[in-house]
C-alpha cells in the first residue's frame, strides 16, 4: 500500500507541474497581450499630444498675424512656414499618421501652400533647399 501511495504522489507532483507551466503560460500571454495594448494606447497618445500641439502653434500663429504681426508680414510668414515645415517633417516621418492628418488639415496645408506660400515667398518655393518637408507634404497631398 506504502508503495502504490508513493507512485500516486509522484503522478499527482507531475500532473500538478504540468497545470503550473499550463497556468504560468497562460498568465504571461495574457500579460504579453495587455502589455501590447497598453504601448499602442501610449502611442497613439504621444502622437495626439504632436498634433494637438502643432495644431495650438499655428492657431497661435494665425492670432498674431492680426495682432503682432499687421505690419511685419514677412516675418510672419517665416515663423509660419517654419512651423508648417515642422508639422509636415512630422507627417513625412510618420510621428503623425498621414491618413489622421489628412483629413484634419490636408485642405489646410494645400490652401496655405496655394494662397500664402506660392503668393508671398515665391522666392522660397524655387530654392529647393527650403521647406523641403512642406513641398514634399503639399505634393503628396496634391498627387495621391
Amino acid at each position: 500500500m506504502l508503495k502504490e501511495l508513493k507512485e500516486y504522489l509522484i503522478m499527482d507532483g507531475a500532473v500538478i507541474a504540468i497545470i503550473s507551466a499550463f497556468v504560468v503560460a497562460i498568465c504571461s500571454l495574457i500579460a504579453l497581450i495587455v502589455n501590447g495594448i497598453n504601448l499602442r494606447q501610449e502611442t497613439k497618445s504621444r502622437r495626439f499630444q504632436i498634433f494637438q500641439n502643432v495644431f495650438v502653434n499655428l492657431m497661435n500663429l494665425q492670432e498674431k498675424l492680426y495682432t503682432e504681426y499687421a505690419n511685419k508680414k514677412q516675418e510672419w510668414f517665416s515663423i509660419f512656414f517654419n512651423s508648417l515645415e515642422f508639422f509636415a517633417y512630422s507627417v513625412n516621418k510618420n510621428y503623425i499618421s498621414y491618413k489622421e492628418f489628412k483629413e484634419f488639415f490636408g485642405n489646410a496645408v494645400i490652401r496655405w501652400y496655394e494662397k500664402i506660400f506660392l503668393e508671398y515667398c515665391p522666392d522660397d518655393e524655387k530654392n529647393p533647399k527650403k521647406y523641403k518637408e512642406l513641398k514634399s507634404l503639399y505634393n503628396k497631398l496634391k498627387n495621391p
